[in-house]
């Protein structure tokens, strides 16, 4: 075996050592590896639960080598095998090893000779969404930063600092480090190194100095990362609330834009978690943290309804006035929508009426008083269509006196009292009128000549989604429908990744729109992580003009899609009577599970545009043609779509028909 060197300087004098490969402690099982086996736990489920066809890879690690986190990982150094079992219930999984793998030989031997070097893999989980199994540059680039064999250190730019690497050798003169060296760095200059064996070697590098053995079945985990859930449930109540304070009070990326003092709310907060926990109320904990969480205006910060929480809920918001109630664009508030034969008609409020006061308070002081189930909120659009809907609702049996003006002009007040009654309450919602059996995108040619897509989901069994509307643009291309109107209206958002590669069906090259920000416990800011936010083009354009659909029922990830086409003039309309719900924080590393069952989902991350400037959030994608909100266009029938008509109308005039 040939012996490895690398200079060490002492004063003036360069000596050179000579140092022979360590034994390493042996397996009992000295054979060439053939295949591996293992397991790995899930525990930010929400973060998986959209992956359709999950499969783990022999990851080709040449881009962690350079970090390069724009390399792509070549087809035939792909190899692929099964995960058993549902991914979110104690999944398995094994990978054959190829006899020669033909990843990408890297040379980190140290020793100042261009050698053959070796091929580097991590085992890592992927999941197909384009096309065949293979990932392609849509799909994945880099290296894993999530369920991999590697340990990597997020606050050190996703840095390996530990883990197993498997290493092909193509003859016994290749070496391979067995430590980090000074400083803390794999495959850097300063790296021990010691001859490997040729073909397959195990690297275990959580051990000093690594061991490095062969074994035919070796077994590995693989690691969550910095989207684990942070899990806090086995703490006390004080505990718990002091452990997440200081981490998501430290880690929340807007704290700036939205003005919040956490320092307030820790003084606010404190004295109701101890007296919970002096109490041993669990209910009062779990209250006590969803009116700090509401404290917050951030849309994306979530939590799970306790069962008292429930209880609440149903009670406040179980009686309905019976009349849904919108804002228009001069300021009036008006009936848009009265449930026959319910409380309000029965006062004689009729729809179209304008809602002056509720009891003896101005309307719109009286929904700015509602605290909102569905809160917090980011935009004040979002806010206060929530609050409308919610102004009407009470517990059964409550009287609230009306003022109202009726469209004659005349001016009267009436006592409305709160009844059982659910249609009101499904009118107002955002989602009126969407089918709940619908696939996450469907098409069509509508009758003015038009293309037609919805996509209501990037977190819906995304390999689905990506078939059929790629189906959809290359119909639409292959029978010259030169426009298209993509309805996103009502789509919760998902994988930001899925959402980009959505949206790289309109270009014909990479286009960079921004970065991500993550706080650094290291230095105490907010950096720039990963590499820049890209569109990146699919293997097929479609060229025609297109019209996006938006409003506040559009979140997170929906709305990355719509700054991608919007931003960069690839829409040509964004029509709406509102912008998008402007949430757009990265929540992935921000699940935490706290005592009584209390889990919850805070931003830790932020997108920032070419400027540095943080997009979206607060202020969502804002139409560039607006539809007024007016009697006309707030009172229709069922099978009337204004904004549909009105980008038909638009997107007609482009065309030149």
């Amino acid at each position: 075996m040939r012996r490895m060197y690398r200079p060490v300087v002492l004063g003036w004098v360069v000596v050179v050592l000579l140092t022979a490969a360590p034994a390493f402690a042996q397996n009992d099982i000295d054979e060439e590896p053939v295949i591996v086996r293992g397991s790995f736990t899930v525990t930010n489920r929400g973060l998986w639960n959209a992956i359709a066809e999950p499969y783990v890879m022999l990851e080709d690690q040449a881009g962690f080598v350079a970090r390069d986190r724009q390399f792509r990982f070549p087809i035939l150094s792909q190899t692929i095998g099964p995960i058993f079992g549902d991914l979110l219930e104690a999944p398995q999984f094994a990978i054959h090893l190829p006899a020669r793998p033909e990843g990408t030989f890297v040379d980190v031997d140290n020793d100042g000779e261009a050698d053959a070097g070796v091929q580097v893999f991590a085992v890592a989980m992927w999941a197909n969404t384009f096309d065949d199994p293979f990932l392609d540059s849509r799909e994945g680039f880099g290296w894993s930063t999530a369920l991999s064999s590697m340990r990597l250190d997020p606050e050190d730019e996703t840095e390996v600092v530990g883990g197993i690497y498997l290493v092909w050798a193509p003859d016994d003169e290749q070496g391979f480090p067995t430590g980090f060296g000074d400083d803390g760095l794999l495959f850097t200059d300063d790296d021990p190194v010691i001859a490997i064996s040729a073909g397959w070697n195990i690297v275990d590098m959580d051990e000093e100095p690594f061991r490095i053995w062969k074994e035919a079945e070796p077994a590995m985990t693989l690691y969550e990362g910095a989207v684990a859930l942070k899990d806090y449930s086995d703490m006390s109540f004080t505990e718990a609330f002091e452990a997440f304070f200081t981490k998501a009070s430290r880690e929340y990326p807007f704290t700036e834009l939205t003005g919040v003092d956490w320092d307030a709310l820790h003084a606010q907060f404190a004295p109701r978690i101890a007296e919970a926990e002096a109490n041993n109320d669990a209910d009062a904990f779990q209250f006590a943290m969803r009116d700090l969480l509401w404290s917050i205006p951030d849309g994306h910060i979530g939590f799970r309804f306790s069962d008292a929480m429930v209880v609440q809920f149903q009670r406040g918001l179980s009686g309905g006035l019976g009349m849904v109630l919108r804002d228009l664009d001069d300021g009036r508030v008006i009936a848009t929508f009265v449930t026959p034969d319910g409380p309000a008609a029965q006062a004689g409020i009729e729809t179209g009426d304008e809602i002056v006061r509720f009891d003896g308070v101005p309307i719109l002081d009286a929904v700015d008083a509602v605290q909102s189930w569905f809160g917090p909120f980011s935009s004040a659009h979002a806010r206060r269509l929530n609050q409308l809907n919610e102004v009407v609702r009470a517990p059964i049996g409550t009287v609230v006196a009306v003022e109202y003006v009726d469209a004659g002009g005349a001016a009267h007040t009436v006592d409305v009292t709160a009844s059982f009654e659910l249609a009101s309450w499904e009118r107002g919602a955002l989602s009126y009128g969407v089918d709940p059996w619908a696939l996450p995108v469907e098409f069509d040619v509508l009758d003015s000549g038009v293309g037609y897509i919805t996509v209501s989901s990037f977190s819906d069994d995304n390999n689905l989604a990506a078939r059929v509307f790629e189906r959809a643009l290359r119909t639409f291309g292959a029978n010259d429908i030169r426009g298209v109107i993509i309805d996103v209206r009502h789509n919760y958002g998902g994988e930001s990744g899925v959402a980009a590669a959505f949206a790289g069906y309109f270009f014909d090259e990479a286009v960079t729109i921004g970065m991500s920000e993550y706080y650094n416990d290291n230095t105490g800011q907010f950096e720039v992580r990963g590499g820049p936010r890209q569109i990146l083009p699919g293997d097929w354009m479609y060229e025609g003009r297109v019209a996006l659909l938006v409003g506040p029922d559009c979140y997170s990830a929906c709305e990355g899609f719509a700054y991608m086409l919007a931003s960069t003039g690839r829409a040509d309309l964004v029509v709406g009577m509102y912008p998008t719900n402007g949430i757009f924080g990265e929540v992935g590393r921000g699940s935490y599970a706290l005592p009584a069952g209390f889990t919850l989902q805070i931003p830790t991350g932020r997108p920032v545009g070419l400027d540095g400037e943080i997009i979206i959030e607060g202020r969502g994608i804002e139409p560039n043609v607006w539809v007024p909100r007016t009697e006309e266009t707030l009172i229709v029938a069922d099978d009337e779509d204004v904004v549909l008509d009105v980008a038909v109308e638009k997107m007609l005039e482009l065309l030149g028909r």
